[in-house]
């Protein structure tokens, strides 16, 4: 696989990886003052998904340095952040946040979509490649 047709879902991976870190980050650092922020979240859930998103954070980062790029694994990814949006929308709707909470998962849920959408173009771009390598392979 041509490096140019895997960088934009390699390029995802690593941005998104930078952002579960961070996030994950904020919530084990600022653990109590989120909370209440939220409005109503426990601090131990808080502690729990924080260090799940550092996790996670290192298995996109290790994934977006393979090569190849395991197209499998990038669908996996793709319906993790669909169920996290799944799970945002939940809270939104049924869970005993704030409003300034409801908006920051909405906003992060938006932002968890983008990076799902960028991952689904950058398999489709490796496809799109790979389809054109074994038709020039063939015509050869």
């Amino acid at each position: 696989m041509d490096r140019s047709q895997s960088s934009l879902l390699r390029n995802t991976l690593r941005v998104d990886a930078a952002f579960c870190a961070l996030g994950g980050a904020d919530l084990l650092l600022f653990t109590r003052p989120l909370a209440d922020l939220l409005g109503g979240a426990q601090t131990g859930i808080l502690t729990v998904l924080g260090a799940g998103l550092l996790a996670y954070a290192a298995y996109l980062f290790v994934a977006s340095r393979r090569d190849p790029l395991s197209i499998t694994e990038a669908w996996s990814f793709v319906a993790a952040d669909f169920a996290w949006i799944a799970a945002s929308a939940a809270v939104v709707v049924f869970g005993p946040l704030s409003t300034p909470g409801n908006w920051i998962v909405g906003a992060a849920a938006v932002a968890v979509l983008a990076l799902a959408e960028a991952k689904i173009f950058g398999v489709r771009r490796i496809r799109r490649g790979a389809t054109r390598l074994s038709l020039r392979h063939e015509a050869a």
